[in-house]
């Protein structure tokens, strides 16, 4: 039977795709994987890629992130002025996490690998 496998990528757009791709490289680690004047994409595994792309962002993603050590990113964000949440635990998973706020003020949430 023919199925769904997978994601394949997720697309946000940015106001400034230096600024996007460097907050993404540099800040949180992603590994960048493919790069033009138009689209900027980054490996966040499992064959997932994550494409910038210039145009007017949206503020709701419809994604998150996992991270091996969620609260060391969340100390590593804060230090350098990403604007972060609490961290907090999700009652059902488990799960340690927070939301971060992009430059292009999308709101993503980080969660860790395994309660």
């Amino acid at each position: 039977m023919a199925r769904v496998k997978g994601i394949g990528r997720v697309g946000i757009r940015v106001r400034n795709l230096q600024r996007a791709t460097d907050f993404y490289e540099k800040l949180l680690g992603l590994r960048r994987i493919s790069q033009g004047e138009k689209l900027q994409a980054f490996d966040v595994g499992a064959g997932i890629r994550l494409c910038l792309s210039p145009g007017r962002p949206k503020k709701n993603v419809g994604f998150d992130f996992t991270a091996d050590d969620v609260g060391a990113l969340h100390r590593k964000l804060g230090e350098v002025g990403v604007h972060v949440s609490k961290l907090s635990k999700d009652r059902s998973t488990g799960l340690e996490g927070f939301f971060l706020i992009d430059p292009d003020g999308h709101k993503i949430q980080v969660w860790s690998s395994t309660p």
